[in-house]
């Protein structure tokens, strides 16, 4: 569609068009997916310029070529159309790009942009003829209507079946390979029920306080990071400092008694010298944590600059009543509202890039266990979903939900060493709920598979 047809009201951003062509040329693994995802094809772009460098990368790819800006360059100057678009317009691409972490806004944009040119326009078009015609009002509604309905235009709205196909059968076969679809987890028994933590999707940690929900995330992460093919992860620490959780993670697996290193009671120098080898190990992994004061608009930006820069598919917040105000939240009275606004964007956050979030979330005190009941009545008193502290939105916007809690059986929880915890599978979107025991080793900060079943009240043989 030719600007002058219409005059300079044409529903056009070219700077628009340049950002997602910028995000291509930037991280195109990446960003393609968004793009095969909205189904983008050339015919969106307004600008010839935009349009023919987006043939290119196309060109490009269906070749197996890397597309990054030079290669564009370069296919362009070869196809002898460099000339007439201009070395300056592909670099203005790169230059428009402020971040590939809203590659899926520009395209959606995009998007909107064709759908008003192609649709709106010349039906606008035709009614301003129709009004000066003799046709009656209904008619002219009818014409219009029928013109629409019959419009020969391809539709960005239906998902693109080709992309649709490619998600489905690489799901399928990682469910028939490792039994899970995304994330696994380090926890057989909880990976058989969730079917590993979904890409995209919410998941969340709810616990009272002392339980151990960090060292439960902390250990996922730690599962995740020293895989044979290691699962880049993200961990938003709003409580424990990096030092910390470091110290954690080379604890848990060189089994060391974290008190007696505190302590200053472990001084075998072999030992020592092993801890501080299991450090530099995971300052290499692809383990990203940061245990800054954030916002929630800190941390939605943390998780995405991760996710583009060093492609993150597993991200941890720890914990979402921590998260500071940020201008919005200040102006809410009420907490619930504010918690409802952090569970709406980080859900839109893990959406918009695939990573799959495991938010964690303090629950309030009617979860505790009533101590002085015996062990059978306990049973009874065991979190549910309505005991999240003020954040019924996450109930909500939560794709899983494991709840844990000290076992009911436990007489003196606080005082024990080591620790049998309830894991209580209380959401699972398309998938069955249940229960699960873990061992939480509190010298090691280790959580192991326990043996018990729910129900049982002694240790399976």
């Amino acid at each position: 569609m030719e600007e002058e047809e219409y005059g300079p009201l044409v529903p056009a951003n070219i700077d628009i068009e340049q950002s997602v062509i910028g995000t291509l040329m930037l991280d195109f693994n990446r960003v393609s997916g968004i793009a095969r995802k909205y189904g983008l094809k050339a015919e969106w772009f307004f600008s010839p310029e935009a349009k023919a460098t987006y043939e290119a990368i196309e060109d490009l790819h269906r070749k197996g070529a890397p597309v990054d800006i030079l290669s564009v360059t370069h296919y362009l100057r070869i196809s002898d159309k460099l000339d007439g678009i201009g070395e300056l317009f592909t670099e203005g691409c790169i230059d428009k790009c402020i971040t590939q972490a809203h590659a899926e806004h520009y395209i959606e944009v995009l998007r909107d942009m064709y759908l008003k040119r192609e649709i709106l326009l010349p039906a606008l078009k035709k009614s301003q003829d129709l009004l000066r015609s003799d046709e009656s009002a209904m008619d002219i509604i009818t014409n219009l209507k029928s013109s629409l309905d019959h419009m020969d235009v391809s539709d960005p709205l239906v998902a693109d079946p080709d992309y649709v196909r490619e998600k489905v059968l690489e799901r399928r076969a990682q469910a028939c390979t490792g039994g899970y679809t995304g994330i696994p987890s380090k926890w057989a028994r909880i990976q058989e029920i969730t079917g590993g933590y979904r890409p995209g999707k919410m998941c969340l940690y709810g616990a009272r306080p002392s339980v151990g929900k960090t060292t439960i995330a902390l250990n996922e992460a730690r599962f995740s990071v020293t895989k044979k093919n290691p699962i880049p992860t993200s961990f938003i620490s709003l409580e424990t400092d990096c030092e910390e959780i470091y110290e954690q993670l080379a604890a848990e697996h060189a089994k060391i008694d974290l008190h007696k290193y505190y302590t200053g009671k472990i001084t075998d120098k072999e030992q020592l010298e092993y801890f501080d080898g299991l450090l530099e190990w995971y300052f290499r992994r692809p383990f990203y944590p940061t245990d800054q004061r954030m916002d929630i608009d800190q941390v939605c930006w943390t998780i995405q600059h991760h996710a583009m820069k060093y492609g993150v598919r597993f991200a941890f917040v720890d914990y979402i009543q921590i998260i500071s105000d940020n201008h919005v939240m200040k102006k809410m009275r009420d907490s619930r509202h504010r918690y409802e606004y952090c569970s709406k964007r980080l859900f839109d956050l893990f959406r918009q890039t695939g990573v799959a979030g495991v938010v964690l979330a303090q629950l309030n005190r009617e979860a505790d266990l009533p101590m002085h009941m015996a062990a059978r009545e306990r049973w009874k008193f065991t979190p549910q979903l309505k005991h999240l502290k003020e954040t019924g939105a996450l109930e909500q916007d939560a794709y899983q939900a494991i709840l844990f809690c000290p076992d009911p059986e436990e007489d003196h929880p606080d005082s024990s060493m080591k620790l049998d915890i309830l894991a209580n599978v209380a959401k699972n979107k398309r998938g069955p709920k249940g229960k699960v025991f873990l061992s939480h080793i509190k010298q090691e900060q280790a959580i192991e598979t326990s043996y018990r079943s729910p129900g049982s009240s002694s240790p399976r043989p």
